[in-house]
């Protein structure tokens, strides 16, 4: 007994110790203590290895223990991203995303080498310079896409629709982004499409509002679908165009401070849509929820994305080093309404299916076993169920695990649905997915959305 208790004693006084030592360090002996491992890795190290990736591999991993938004930026990515935001950027001009082996356009911008290269939406880039993008990650292709004004970049690019693989020559250019498109539609509706929140889209909206005010137009759809937001000041200055001076537009909480931003200008009055996706982020869930609650805007589409948080970006040694994104605060909108991870519910629901990976679809895992899942159970049936709710926005992990997180996601698929099947995962269930994916297929190309925002302003419908 007495041994057991000198025992404890010294373990306690050895675990005191590391508390203590942990709680002396400083930034200057951490910083130390970074600069001899790396220059011992750089000597040392069985295989050649880049300086400078260990140093960035440093700085990411201070970011790992925030949320996705706060992240290192490298010095080529952190030049791109400040002339993204001014409205222009040197590149082939494309606006894509992430798809399980490439990237994927989801447009070109006007004028963009990649336009008269013949590059259309739903094609998919595959290698970047004989890289494989599968092999080097994302955002290191993306990179790869950049380079010096007038120099080559070859990709190799899967044509929409089907396997045929064409391999371009580009020319990058200085590609001005066209982050505001606007028309008449049928003499008697306005359409903008916000793009991005980047520079000048105040000024570009006021031009389009101009124009309809000649035309005599009072019913505006807005379509912020796709746009992953952009600058606030931008989203503010839209506001300020229709929102009556007095109302507030945000209250920002941060950990110093909680500020308020009003709106300032007389504002107007249109009847309005507005169309909304997974895709619509932040500034334009800024823009949809505001015009919802003073402007009575309908929300038309499907939820959007839930990005309530607002980062700075800070450079290092002005760019030279790269730069770092820190969330400071999260905003909340009129009435007090909290959208982070949360988004925006649409007013009237229609899916248009034009967000959906279809290279993702081919891989889906069939649903074939003919029995009920329950919670805790494992099967490829809740493999398949995981991999399609994921790919309609659902948040859920794909592990072909029944766990609590897969139930609830399930739940909200059979209510939207008006299956009775209280989470279990049934042969009524798995035909509806079917279905719902059968479907999307065959009007991929058919924008309901717009069709029934032009219904709901009864002109019918434009094609």
């Amino acid at each position: 007994m007495k041994k057991k208790i000198i025992l404890i004693m010294i373990l306690n006084v050895f675990l005191l110790s590391i508390v203590t030592h942990a709680n002396e360090m400083n930034l200057e002996d951490v910083s130390k203590d970074i600069e001899e491992i790396i220059a011992y890795i750089d000597l040392n190290y069985y295989k050649e290895i880049n300086r400078d990736d260990l140093i960035t591999g440093a700085y990411n991993g201070i970011f790992e223990t925030l949320d996705n938004h706060s992240t290192y930026i490298d010095p080529q990515t952190y030049e791109a991203v400040m002339q993204h935001l001014h409205g222009n950027y040197i590149g082939i001009g494309i606006i894509v995303e992430e798809t399980t082996d490439g990237i994927l356009i989801k447009n070109t911008y006007g004028n963009s080498p990649a336009e008269a290269g013949g590059i259309e939406a739903g094609d998919v880039v595959l290698t970047v310079n004989g890289i494989s993008v599968k092999s080097i990650g994302y955002n290191k292709a993306l990179d790869l896409l950049l380079g010096e004004i007038e120099s080559e970049v070859i990709v190799s690019v899967r044509k929409k629709g089907s396997n045929n693989i064409e391999v371009m020559k580009l020319i990058r250019e200085l590609v001005d982004l066209e982050s505001v498109e606007y028309k008449i539609i049928d003499e008697h509706v306005g359409y903008i499409r916000i793009i991005e929140f980047s520079q000048g889209v105040s000024d570009e909206i006021s031009k389009a509002l101009a124009t309809f005010d000649e035309q005599k137009i009072d019913r505006i759809i807005i379509d912020v679908r796709n746009n992953p937001g952009g600058l606030i000041e931008e989203v503010i200055r839209v506001l300020n165009q229709f929102v009556e001076s007095g109302n507030l537009l945000i209250e920002v909480q941060s950990k110093n401070i909680n500020s308020k931003i009003i709106a300032e200008e007389a504002g107007r009055k249109n009847k309005l849509v507005v169309l909304t996706n997974s895709k619509s982020a932040s500034a334009s869930e800024i823009l949809a929820g505001n015009l919802r609650y003073y402007n009575q805007a309908r929300l038309l589409g499907t939820k959007t994305y839930g990005k309530g948080t607002v980062q700075e970006i800070i450079n290092l040694k002005q760019g030279k080093h790269g730069a770092y994104k820190v969330t400071v605060g999260e905003y909340i909108l009129p009435g007090g309404q909290k959208i982070n991870e949360l988004g925006l519910q649409p007013d009237v629901y229609v899916e248009n299916y034009d967000d959906l990976d279809f290279d993702m679809i081919q891989s889906f895992a069939p649903m074939s076993e003919n029995k009920d899942y329950r919670a805790g159970e494992i099967g490829l049936n809740i493999f398949g169920m995981e991999q399609r709710l994921s790919a309609m926005g659902y948040k859920i992990n794909i592990d072909g695990v029944f766990d609590g997180e897969s139930q609830r996601e399930l739940i909200e698929f059979q209510k939207k649905y008006g299956i009775k099947g209280d989470g279990i995962l049934n042969q009524e269930t798995i035909q509806q997915l079917d279905v719902y994916f059968q479907k999307a297929n065959m009007i991929l190309d058919h924008d309901y959305q717009l069709e029934k925002a032009l219904e709901i302003f009864e002109i019918g419908r434009e094609r």
